[in-house]
């Protein structure tokens, strides 16, 4: 009897083979364990017996591991990685990189050239603009008499700066050097030359009403220099106010009484309308400047009595100080203007010079900004294609005018023009205003609306008339002279530019009854609020009667136009494609940043209708005009910023588009500080200044 089956046979047979197989595996696996502890029983034993060979294998696997750092992630993005680092290059673009020059003013050495000279003109020109002039400016605005010395100071540092760049590029002309040769920059630098020289002479000539013996001239001989035809007569009419930031001498009372705590008893200049009320207000005046001499005789005596104080005897030793200081200030320009042949040309030529004062003083600063701007694409881009500078130009001229916007918005946030209404506040002239400043209002006050000319109007119309400067510069940089579907697109955006600024001046035409009415009812309701005991209402209707207002604005206008053209600008552009990926992601953030800057201001229109103003030439400050400032501030830079040459820079040294856009927020908001010290610094000198005089 067979035991087994063939089948079953078959089945033990494999069986038993799988079997031996596992087995075999099995031993296999620990006969290397056996082996690997035999080797390291082994090779301890030879360290007993062989410890250098055992101490050189540790020495190269602890060698190996040291140039190993520790790290617990690996970079994974383009951030600080040079873009010749980067393995998705094709030929033709790896070729163009090693290619890319990065020589440039500031980065070039030579042997025999020193770049000292470059770096004081730099230095030199950054004061000028950021610190200098601007304070120059605040100081004129006050009128306040240390005025010229720092003038002369501006004039004397623009000198030293240009002489320190021509020094520079005199010293590559001798090496046959020429990094980026047919500049503008020398020309540009002798228009700057030219117009502080100009300056300066207008803004001393004048001074000479301020600081000139024409009165005592004038009471020497009555018949010949108080005539109002003769020459002296014309300079002594002429008004001293500054036609920047003028104060009514009614409305700075009236606020000083009211910081003091006093009721008002003194009308503005708006209710003298004959000659009783003037001979009114002088004895007022008389009389308060007596009580201030008196206070003032009080407080004397009192600090007097304190003398054993330090800090009473040092600050009398500094005022001792100061008022000798100011005397030999004054005394320095009356021997200048003493002088008769600077009074001749000061009496024949005042309104001259004058005008040409007014028509550069601020001028001057924008200049600067421009001159900066293209020193610093000649400095630092250079040897661009002649083709790509159109690219460069576009970028820089674009951002420049929205930076230019919003330091016009923070400044007007701060105070700035708001006796021109452009503070967001109520401004309302009558013809009394214009008698008591000595102003014909038959001049060319009659030339403007009846409402003024607000913000908003010159907003639209630097809107429209950028628009048509812009349809002839975005073809400007095409090759082959050929339009093409990118020149249709930057110039439907010129057209928009165009109409929108267009429609804007249409809106503010048909706004011009409004604001002249709005402006008006809210002065009205001002004075029936704050001089209900002085005035009764027929009174205040009669002096803003549309037959006595000359300019009444309410400071803002509910046209929608600008924000209208900034939005779509924003949005536009930051959906517009580029060759690069951190150019496209550069034109989104500044695209977005003017889009949020535009809704912002919409708010402040709509806080102006919720909160409306009623003090008049008091500068309102709505909270929204902060992050509208802050937004074209930023996207302007961010705008320069996006040009091709930078773009390139910033790919070639492996810089990531929030790199740039860190830094820009920085140095907005720092500058943003800046400014509004500035006005603060502003404000507080001009009380001290009132209350000392």
């Amino acid at each position: 009897m067979k035991l087994f089956t063939k089948y079953q046979k078959s089945t033990l047979v494999t069986g038993l083979l799988f079997l031996s197989v596992f087995l075999k595996v099995h031993a296999h696996e620990g006969h290397e364990e056996d082996v690997d502890e035999n080797e390291e029983e082994s090779n301890h034993g030879m360290d007993m017996v062989m410890p250098e060979e055992s101490h050189s294998t540790s020495s190269s696997t602890s060698t190996s591991n040291s140039k190993i750092i520790p790290t617990a992630h690996e970079q994974t993005h383009m951030h600080g990685m040079p873009i010749l680092e980067m393995g998705k290059l094709t030929p033709a673009e790896r070729l163009y990189w090693e290619q890319y020059n990065t020589t440039t003013y500031f980065t070039f050495e030579h042997p025999k050239v020193d770049k000292t000279s470059m770096w004081f003109h730099v230095y030199y020109i950054a004061v000028l603009t950021v610190f200098v002039y601007p304070i120059l400016l605040g100081l004129n605005n006050i009128g306040n008499k240390w005025y010229l010395p720092l003038l002369g100071l501006n004039y004397i540092i623009m000198w030293i700066s240009s002489f320190c760049f021509y020094k520079f590029h005199k010293n590559l002309e001798k090496n046959n050097i020429q990094l980026y040769p047919n500049n503008i920059m020398h020309q540009l630098t002798c228009v700057l030359l030219g117009f502080f020289t100009v300056h300066l002479i207008s803004a001393f000539i004048r001074r000479a009403l301020d600081y000139g013996d024409y009165n005592e001239s004038s009471n020497n001989n009555t018949d010949i220099h108080t005539s109002k035809y003769s020459a002296y007569g014309r300079l002594n009419d002429l008004s001293s106010y500054d036609d920047v930031d003028f104060e009514m001498d009614g409305y700075i009372a009236e606020e000083q009484e009211r910081e003091n705590g006093s009721k008002s008893i003194t009308s503005p200049p708006t209710t003298l309308r004959n000659s009783h009320d003037i001979d009114n207000l002088n004895k007022n005046a008389k009389l308060q400047s007596t009580r201030s001499n008196s206070n003032n005789t009080l407080t004397n005596n009192h600090s007097e009595t304190n003398n054993d104080h330090p800090n009473n005897s040092f600050a009398q030793m500094t005022n001792k100080k100061l008022e000798k200081l100011q005397q030999k200030r004054d005394s320095m320009y009356h021997k200048l203007y003493s002088v008769s042949l600077l009074q001749k040309i000061c009496i024949n030529f005042h309104n001259l010079f004058n005008f040409c004062f007014h028509l550069i003083n601020y001028p001057i600063l924008m200049f600067l900004f421009v001159y900066c701007g293209i020193g610093l694409a000649v400095g630092n881009i250079y040897a661009t294609p002649k083709i790509r500078v159109f690219n460069l130009l576009a970028h820089w001229i674009k951002g420049g005018v929205f930076i230019m916007l919003g330091l016009v918005s923070l400044s007007r946030y701060c105070g700035f023009g708001k006796t021109k209404s452009w503070a967001w506040n109520t401004t309302v002239y009558t013809k009394q205003d214009f008698i008591n400043r000595k102003m014909n209002t038959q001049g060319w006050w009659r030339f403007l609306p009846k409402s003024g000319v607000n913000m908003d109007f010159i907003e639209v119309f630097l809107i429209c008339f950028y628009g048509t400067t812009n349809v002839f510069l975005e073809h400007l940089a095409s090759e082959d002279g050929k339009w093409t579907a990118k020149d249709l697109q930057h110039v439907s955006i010129a057209f928009m530019y165009i109409g929108s600024g267009a429609c804007g001046l249409l809106v503010e035409y048909y706004l011009n009854d409004w604001k002249y009415q709005y402006a008006i009812k809210t002065m009205k309701k001002y004075y029936k609020e704050e001089h209900s005991t002085q005035h009764n209402e027929d009174d205040v209707d009669s002096l803003y009667s549309p037959e006595n207002v000359v300019i009444a604005n309410p400071g803002f206008s509910p046209n929608p136009l600008p924000a209208f053209t900034i939005f779509w600008t924003g949005v536009l552009m930051s959906k517009h494609a580029q060759a690069s990926q951190v150019s496209t992601a550069v034109h989104v953030q500044w695209g977005n940043l003017l889009a949020y800057g535009s809704f912002f201001r919409i708010f402040t229109i709509l806080y102006m209708f919720l909160v409306p103003n009623y003090t008049p030439l008091k500068a309102v400050r709505p909270l929204t005009e902060l992050v509208t400032s802050f937004c074209l501030l930023c996207g302007g830079l961010i705008f320069m910023e996006s040009t091709d040459q930078v773009i390139e820079g910033m790919e070639y040294r492996g810089y990531t588009e929030m790199f740039t856009f860190n830094l820009s927020v920085g140095g907005v908001t720092l500058l943003m500080s800046w400014i509004m010290l500035f006005f603060i610094l502003k404000d507080w000198l001009k009380k001290t200044q009132s209350r000392r005089e």
